[in-house]
């Protein structure tokens, strides 16, 4: 995945990750699906961290490539 270089770009990936895991708890998968579920899972809850330090660090008044 490609890195992301901005608030909007940050959002993006978390919203995408987001629509991605529900999706794959949507589906009526058999129990061999839960690997994928948590790796989707997963991926969700890093780009969410990403994504809500970024915009705190904002909100502060530092700029992104501070942060990352």
């Amino acid at each position: 995945m490609k890195a992301a270089t901005s608030l909007v770009d940050l959002r993006r990936t978390r919203d995408r990750a987001r629509r991605e895991y529900l999706a794959a708890t949507r589906a009526n998968a058999p129990e061999s699906s839960l690997h994928e579920r948590g790796r989707r899972w997963r991926a969700f809850v890093e780009a969410n961290a990403a994504y809500e330090l970024a915009r705190r660090t904002a909100e502060r008044g530092a700029t992104l490539p501070e942060v990352l």
